[in-house]
C-alpha cells in the first residue's frame, strides 16, 4: 500500500548506536552489515587492523586488484583465518535477519540472492546454523534456507521476466 513492503534489507539487526550508517540513513539495518558492499567494506576495515597473516593481504598488496565478495568467500572456504571470520559475520547478520522474517511471516523458504548468492554451500549452512540456534525452535527447524541459483544478477532477471509478462502476458506481475 505505501510501496515500502518488502525492505528486508532495512530490517534494524542492531542497536542503533552500535549499528552501521546505511544508505538509507538509518543505523544497524541489515544491509548495512551484510550486503555485498557491507561485506567488502567489513573486510576492509578487518584487514587494516588484522595481525596474522591472511591471503587477502597478500593477494591484494601483490595484484592491487580490488576486493570482492567472491574473493573473500573463496579465501574463507580454503581457510583463510580473516576471511572465515567475516563470512561468518555475514551468516551471523543475515541469520538474525532471516528469524525476523520467520517469526513474522513463518515462509517455507528465504532465499538469499544478490552478492551473497554465489557464497556456496559452506555459506548456506552457517546462515541455516545459526538460524537454527536464534530462531523459534520449530519454525526455525522447518524453513529451507538457500542461495538463489540465478547467482548475482537474480533481480535483473526477475525484473526481466516481469516486464515480459506484462507486455506478452495479461497485464498482471
Amino acid at each position: 500500500e505505501h510501496s515500502h513492503g518488502g525492505e528486508l534489507g532495512h530490517l534494524r539487526i542492531a542497536l542503533p548506536e552500535q549499528g552501521r550508517l546505511c544508505g538509507c540513513g538509518a543505523r544497524g539495518c541489515l544491509e548495512a552489515h551484510a550486503s555485498a558492499t557491507a561485506v567488502v567494506r567489513r573486510t576492509r576495515e578487518a584487514l587494516a587492523a588484522w595481525r596474522g597473516p591472511t591471503r587477502l593481504r597478500d593477494y591484494y598488496t601483490a595484484t592491487d586488484a580490488e576486493l570482492t565478495t567472491r574473493v573473500i568467500f573463496d579465501l574463507a572456504e580454503s581457510g583463510d583465518a580473516l576471511a572465515l571470520q567475516i563470512v561468518d559475520e555475514t551468516a551471523y547478520y543475515l541469520a538474525l535477519g532471516a528469524t525476523a522474517v520467520i517469526a513474522v511471516v513463518d515462509p517455507e523458504m528465504i532465499v538469499f540472492g544478490g552478492g551473497m548468492a554465489e557464497a556456496g554451500e559452506g555459506f548456506r549452512a552457517r546462515i541455516d546454523a545459526y538460524v537454527r540456534r536464534f530462531g523459534l525452535p520449530y519454525p526455525s527447524r522447518q524453513v529451507r534456507i538457500a542461495l538463489a541459483e540465478l547467482g548475482a544478477d537474480a533481480g535483473v532477471i526477475g525484473a526481466a521476466g516481469c516486464a515480459r509478462q506484462l507486455i506478452l502476458g495479461d497485464g498482471r506481475i
